[in-house]
């Protein structure tokens, strides 16, 4: 009895959803430079702890896309920093479902010690979003 109270308590509705897996950024100037993507649109994004959650729209379907986000080796020391970004996004297939997915990045190794605050440009974004760690 007492392990299925147990069993129970962990799976009740009220737990939160597990964060996916972050992906870890490429930090690497030479890839920067070089990027290239397939078309995608950029729906939305948010920073859930230490991720970047991107929610892109593409078009595709028949097969997985494979992805990258690379970060530029340089960092513009404005105050608060400044760091540039770009999604890789590839998919192989020559379908054109619109689909719409969530990729999370690592947003850690980017980080700059003792500042707490980067704004960073992603290619594609309008807006610097505001990393506070």
């Amino acid at each position: 009895i007492f392990s299925f109270s147990m069993l129970n308590q962990a799976c009740s509705e009220d737990d939160a959803e597990p964060v996916a897996t972050c992906k870890p950024i490429s930090i690497n100037q030479a890839a920067f430079d070089d990027a290239a993507t397939d078309e995608f649109e950029i729906a939305n994004l948010a920073i859930e702890d230490d991720c970047l959650a991107l929610t892109v729209n593409y078009g595709g379907g028949c097969g997985t896309i494979s992805h990258s986000l690379i970060a530029a080796e340089a960092v513009l020391y404005s105050m608060p920093p400044q760091r540039n970004l770009f999604l890789s996004l590839q998919d192989n297939n020559p379908c054109e479902m619109l689909k719409t997915e969530t990729i999370y990045y690592d947003l850690q190794s980017i980080q700059l010690n003792e500042i707490n605050e980067m704004h960073l440009h992603l290619a594609g974004w309008s807006d610097a979003i505001i990393y506070r760690y």
